[in-house]
């Protein structure tokens, strides 16, 4: 266990409502790392079930956990409550229903990364059906739950805007894709991301795909025809929920 008045590397931010049946496996993935230099700041909206009971508990196991409930404005007012509380210099955004690799951390931090923002690895993607898809990092791009961003980057940049309550993350790296802070690859998964049932569903695809547009639009130094690409990506995520529905029902 760290020590109370030592710095840690890593802080890892988890943002949570109601998140009582998968919160505590996401902890025990943070607490059983095999890299240790860490803190981890659970971001709770006033749940209503066992959630924050839970997390105190490994608060007392553990100084290095740490808990705020209180009213908040979306995942993203939460984010920005963490990587402010934040004291590590590398920030991770783990899902209340998400949970870490045992490796991946440390296979991350083998080395300083001195001239990056970003030290991005890959996940393991949780479908549906309970099937295992592997999404891997290219540059920029990835899931979120695979990235280490530097506390002074997002500061940097503002943090998340929360106009955005989809694609504030995505927003957020483009922000510092377009300053050209950084980013290393790593070849090593680091955790397994829980695809959300919500975004099978074709109306949130729709509420998705007009956020996404709104990101595209702002950002058209890195995405040279938004609405182009963004037709592209919507008519890929329609055709992909058609086939699972068929396939579901051809089962």
């Amino acid at each position: 266990m760290l020590q109370e008045d030592k710095t840690p590397r890593v802080s890892v931010i988890i943002a949570t409502y109601n998140s009582e049946k998968t919160i505590r496996v996401a902890l025990d993935s943070v607490l059983n790392q095999q890299y240790q230099d860490w803190e981890c700041i659970v971001v709770d909206g006033l749940s209503k079930d066992g959630t924050v009971a839970i997390v105190k508990e490994f608060c007392e196991k553990d100084s290095r956990f740490r808990c705020v409930s209180e009213k908040d404005n979306g995942i993203y007012d939460a984010f920005n409550k963490g990587w402010k509380m934040a004291k590590g210099e590398w920030i991770h955004y783990l899902g209340s229903d998400d949970y870490l690799t045992d490796e991946g951390f440390s296979k991350l931090m083998e080395t300083e990364h001195p001239n990056v923002a970003i030290v991005s690895g890959h996940c393991y993607c949780i479908k549906l059906d309970g099937s295992i898809k592997e999404n891997y990092s290219v540059e920029y791009y990835g899931c979120h739950q695979g990235k280490l961003t530097r506390r002074s980057a997002i500061e940097s940049c503002g943090g998340f805007d929360e106009s955005f309550k989809i694609m504030a993350d995505m927003d957020l790296n483009f922000k510092i894709r377009s300053l050209d802070l950084g980013v290393d690859v790593v070849d090593s998964f680091v955790a397994y991301f829980a695809m959300d049932g919500a975004s099978q569903k074709m109306s949130n695809v729709l509420k998705i795909s007009s956020e996404r547009l709104r990101v595209f639009k702002k950002h058209k130094s890195i995405i040279k025809f938004p609405m182009l690409k963004n037709i592209k990506v919507t008519v890929w995520q329609i055709c992909s929920i058609i086939y699972r529905y068929f396939r579901r029902c051809s089962l």
